[in-house]
């Protein structure tokens, strides 16, 4: 019950953790202290073959951070979720734009994310 230990949620790992948001964030309550926003796409989609590889059947992982809206992540839940638990009331909380792979595009970017976060912050706080 150290103060000094916490947990971080990856948005865009939702997939490869059940994509249980809720009852992970939930599970966590006030040690989930640091938030990555970033979107991603569900792996799990179309038999498993939401991604194309060849061969296909590759054992591959794809690692997305992409911007919200670009992929499948529940963003009411999330939001809806960080809510229930008090996250945006606490102020040892932290919540970062986590996008990468868009560095020709970097500043509308993060313009965007940040402003579709605050957006949902508005919505659900």
């Amino acid at each position: 019950n150290s103060p000094n230990i916490g947990m971080v949620y990856v948005a865009c790992h939702t997939y490869h953790m059940g994509a249980n948001m809720t009852e992970i964030m939930r599970a966590a309550g006030d040690k989930l202290r640091l938030v990555h926003v970033a979107d991603t796409m569900d792996h799990h989609r179309s038999h498993g073959l939401r991604y194309i590889t060849n061969p296909p059947g590759n054992p591959v992982r794809v690692h997305q951070h992409l911007k919200i809206g670009d992929g499948d992540i529940n963003w009411d839940e999330f939001f809806g979720g960080l809510a229930e638990i008090g996250f945006y009331d606490r102020d040892d909380t932290v919540m970062v734009s986590s996008v990468f792979a868009e560095d020709e595009t970097a500043h509308d970017v993060s313009t965007y994310q940040l402003k579709t976060m605050t957006e949902y912050i508005t919505k659900y706080r």
